[in-house]
């Protein structure tokens, strides 16, 4: 029986180096003021940096740099879990007690927020004194797109606007399954083939995301197989590529980033329409090499 070809393939937005870093003083007092933008991307024809919606919900942290570390103590945190709401002119509107907060001389700073790009809020899992984290489970549905900003670390006193620049925590997959071409082969072509079902397994179905170390954690236990795709009727696979469809919308899904340890694996199953080939369950490894397995990262 001839195979089945699959591709998968993880999007992946590239990041520059190089940006323009906001101004600073050494002036005490001036206040605390944000823009916020996704993580630029950089081409040919330069680079740009998609901004968020406005009403866009940001969780804003702000604790003492210790030159190596952030200090998450009571005493180090600036403020913890703020919200920041995004306007239509890419500045973040936060208020603590009414009021923005002000730099302290001689304190460096290290800023963190998380978002997911709408206007629904990330729940912060611990106060002031730990480092907060966010837990994500697909028992509450498809996981959200969480955000992330770190880059602005080490900050002492500012002019001007400090700008936060928000990368995604997770990995995304698309799944394309065509048939080969099967034109010269005349003694075993495989024909009526119907696509029934579509399982990702090695995946995490629940995991908690780290603000202080930028990080993904879950236990084995969480690893679950996810289906991707299984409608109330199969789609017939051509020697010409078929896109899995809901509607006209390409089946695309977030994934935790992995680890080396794990090894992701796809099953097709597949029947004839017409009752003339038999049912099988075809299962791909998914291997970056002949001898490495494929590690999803993050963004």
């Amino acid at each position: 029986m001839k195979r089945l070809l699959a591709y998968f393939g993880v999007v992946v937005l590239a990041c520059g180096c190089g940006l323009d870093e906001p101004a600073l003083s050494d002036a005490g007092g001036s206040l605390i003021e944000f823009s916020a933008s996704k993580m630029r991307v950089i081409t040919k024809a330069g680079d740009s940096a998609e901004p968020f919606t406005e009403e866009t919900n940001f969780r804003l942290f702000a604790v003492q740099n210790l030159g190596a570390v952030s200090d998450w103590s009571v005493s180090g945190v600036k403020f913890h879990d703020v919200e920041g709401i995004g306007s239509a002119s890419g500045k973040v509107d936060y208020s603590i007690d009414g009021k923005k907060a002000s730099y302290d001389v001689g304190r460096n700073l290290d800023f963190y927020g998380l978002t997911y790009g709408t206007s629904s809020e990330v729940s912060i899992i611990g106060e002031a004194g730990s480092t907060p984290s966010v837990s994500l489970s697909l028992a509450d549905g498809p996981f959200p797109d969480l955000m992330y900003s770190d880059n602005l670390k080490n900050k002492n006193s500012s002019s001007g606007l400090l700008k936060m620049e928000f990368r995604h925590t997770m990995a995304k997959l698309k799944f394309e399954v065509l048939k080969q071409d099967e034109t010269e082969d005349d003694d075993k072509k495989l024909t009526n083939v119907v696509l029934k079902k579509v399982v990702l397994k090695g995946s995490a179905a629940s995991a908690v995301f780290s603000a202080g170390s930028g990080a993904w954690s879950y236990e084995a236990s969480s690893v679950q197989d996810r289906v991707v795709y299984e409608p109330a009727t199969g789609l017939k696979i051509t020697e010409s590529a078929q896109m899995l469809k809901s509607g006209e919308d390409v089946i695309e899904m977030l994934a935790v980033p992995n680890t080396d340890q794990l090894t992701l694996e796809v099953t097709l199953d597949m029947d004839g329409d017409t009752g003339d080939q038999e049912y099988k369950v075809v299962e791909y490894a998914l291997m970056a090499s002949e001898t490495e397995k494929l590690v999803l990262e993050q963004n």
